[in-house]
């Protein structure tokens, strides 16, 4: 009991809105969902329209999603991109979402980059608002780019720093996708 209180404790030191949930019956373990703080991640699309992280989770519910974060400036984030529109391309039909997530301080010269990286017509590319103040990020230490973020199926987050660098992890992501939600 002394345990249950002590995780309630800190769990509530959050905030009240957090969301709990038990894990397996019988463990009396608590956990945040990862959705409670992705909601503070601040999003525009290619047309100016403005949404949140969580909006993107709700659509593809039940699908793993895949968050590359890059810049327009970042080199090594724009070197990798190929391979990673290839990987989109080979999974097409799984039940795996590449959503792409720029820190770029300047919209035109995202526009611009999103166009020489061929994502203008892929719909999940979005800038990143409020890279520097959402909690979540924060939380994250999104402090270096090229990074990736894998949520599973139940919109929890599941790896927190990777790479997506192309066709190298395509038998991971399609084991990933294929597997069951838990």
């Amino acid at each position: 009991m002394l345990v249950i209180s002590l995780a309630l404790s800190s769990i509530f030191s959050f905030s009240f809105t957090d969301k709990i949930h038990t894990l397996k019956s019988g463990e009396t373990s608590l956990i945040l969902k990862a959705e409670k703080d992705t909601n503070s991640i601040f999003l525009a699309d290619m047309t100016g329209k403005k949404l949140t992280f969580d909006d993107i989770k709700k659509r593809h519910a039940g699908k793993i999603l895949v968050v590359d974060f890059w810049a327009s400036w970042c080199g090594p984030c724009r070197e990798i991109m190929p391979e990673s529109t290839k990987l989109v391309e080979a999974l097409k039909g799984k039940d795996i979402v590449f959503v792409y997530l720029s820190i770029d301080d300047n919209v035109e010269k995202w526009k611009k980059a999103n166009e020489q990286e061929k994502l203008t017509d892929y719909t999940e590319n979005y800038l990143i608002l409020d890279y520097r103040s959402s909690r979540f990020l924060k939380e994250q230490k999104l402090t270096f780019i090229p990074r990736a973020m894998i949520f599973d199926k139940a919109g929890r987050l599941k790896v927190s720093q990777t790479i997506v660098d192309g066709m190298g992890q395509l038998g991971y992501f399609t084991k990933m996708a294929d597997s069951p939600v838990k």
